[in-house]
């Protein structure tokens, strides 16, 4: 478990933490939604968009546990300040450069640095929280970031999607550059805990040792750990599609504007926002025994929205049941996340923690990536009756939930003393 000093909630520390990673959220969420609705809007096809989400998605499989080693053994100040420094750069060199290229090649490339980058950072910020607050207070936090993250997957679609119909790419894309580089500066005087572990060896050996350390931790040790993470990357491929490719296509399809579809994405996250703020408000009673009926629930969701597809309502009523469907969808499957990252904050051994949420972002980016290709496969073929493409989804959801049971109290072994440094 990660030790931890009796401190309040909203800390100046946790304050400013949280500050830095809402603008870094909104940046990232700029750039996520402007990029890949720009290619599905120059080349109209829902697969290809797919695609470039899919591969673009891959270097979190190979850079996720590098920086699962940082969040452990590095100052997580100066890096976190330094990567969005350096998606900051990374963003504007694109712009400067990359006019003359083909549109789905230059966003395939500055996809994957984003994501690569953010790869390195994201096990970071989730292993700073745990150690910012009072174990009791943890699930409060993780509803305060990601209700933060979810007003940023609000705002950060509607902004771009306005930038992106009224002024282009290039202004969509340097109000990224902008808010990486504030939240780069913000985070440079939050104070992080420091190092749980001395830096030793090359980082991409250290990663892939502490990455099996992680993975010998959960499939040997941690029951619970290893059903909550099977659970998480079953439900990324099958509902983050959902978002990041079935709605833009079917919405293009329909068509809505650049700046309409940016609203539409942004309102599909507001039942997110309320059943965070529900899982904050319930505290150390939102445990990991509700993650069977949330995820039923989450299917029957999925499920009520394909069967109003087959009542063909129209492309305003299509929309409406969308958009409304994929509310309560993601605010069920927000508040799975919620008590996934709690739940790994809570049993996670110090010294593993930050191996086991790259561990679980890894498997996370493998969902995404592979659903992101079979569903802009899907819709592609049954953009006529995407009732198809959100009954599939719904199934998986329902066969997940069917194995779902868990216990906040189920056993763990503790980490087998050559996984403990000494």
């Amino acid at each position: 478990m990660i030790n931890r000093q009796p401190r309040a909630l909203l800390s100046r520390n946790f304050v400013l933490f949280v500050t830095g990673w809402e603008l870094n959220q909104i940046a990232g969420g700029l750039l996520r939604f402007a990029l890949p609705l720009y290619v599905l809007l120059q080349t109209g096809d829902p697969a290809l968009m797919g695609a470039v989400l899919a591969v673009s998605v891959l270097p979190q499989v190979v850079l996720t546990p590098m920086g699962g080693v940082i969040a452990d053994r590095f100052d997580k100040r100066r890096f976190l300040a330094g990567a969005n420094f350096a998606v900051a750069a990374a963003v504007l060199i694109w712009l400067l450069t990359t006019g003359g290229l083909d549109v789905v090649l230059s966003a395939t490339i500055l996809m994957l640095v984003f994501l690569g980058l953010e790869a390195l950072f994201s096990p970071v910020l989730e292993a700073v929280v745990p150690a910012l607050v009072p174990e009791d207070q943890l699930v409060r936090a993780n509803s305060v970031t990601f209700a933060l993250g979810l007003a940023s997957g609000v705002g950060a679609p509607a902004l771009g999607g306005a930038l992106l119909a009224r002024w282009g790419l290039t202004v969509a894309l340097g109000a990224s550059v902008a808010l990486f580089a504030l939240a780069a500066v913000i985070t440079w005087f939050t104070s992080s805990p420091r190092a749980t572990q001395e830096a030793s060896g090359p980082l991409l050996r250290t990663a892939v040792t502490d990455l099996r350390d992680a993975a010998r931790h959960v499939v040997s040790n941690d029951r619970g750990l290893r059903k909550v993470l099977v659970v998480d990357v079953v439900l990324a491929f099958a509902l983050a599609p959902l978002q990041l490719v079935v709605l833009p296509a079917l919405l293009v399809d329909a068509g809505l504007s650049s700046g309409q579809i940016g609203w539409a994405t942004g309102i599909t996250m507001v039942g997110a926002a309320v059943s965070v703020t529900i899982m904050g408000a319930l505290g150390a009673r939102a445990t990991v025994r509700l993650v069977r009926p949330i995820v039923l629930l989450t299917a029957v969701a999925t499920a009520a929205t394909g069967f109003a597809f087959l009542a063909n309502p129209g492309p305003t009523g299509s929309t409406l049941v969308l958009v409304g469907g994929l509310v309560v969808a993601f605010g069920l499957f927000a508040a799975f996340s919620v008590l996934q990252w709690s739940y790994v904050g809570e049993r996670a051994p110090e010294h593993l923690v930050g191996k086991i949420f790259a561990l679980a972002m890894v498997l996370s980016a493998l969902g995404v990536a592979a659903g992101t290709w079979v569903f802009g496969e899907l819709i592609t073929r049954f953009l006529d009756t995407p009732a198809v493409v959100l009954l599939f989804a719904a199934a998986i959801a329902a066969a997940v939930a069917a194995g779902a049971s868990m216990s906040k109290h189920a056993p763990a072994s503790p980490a087998p003393q050559s996984e403990v440094p000494a």
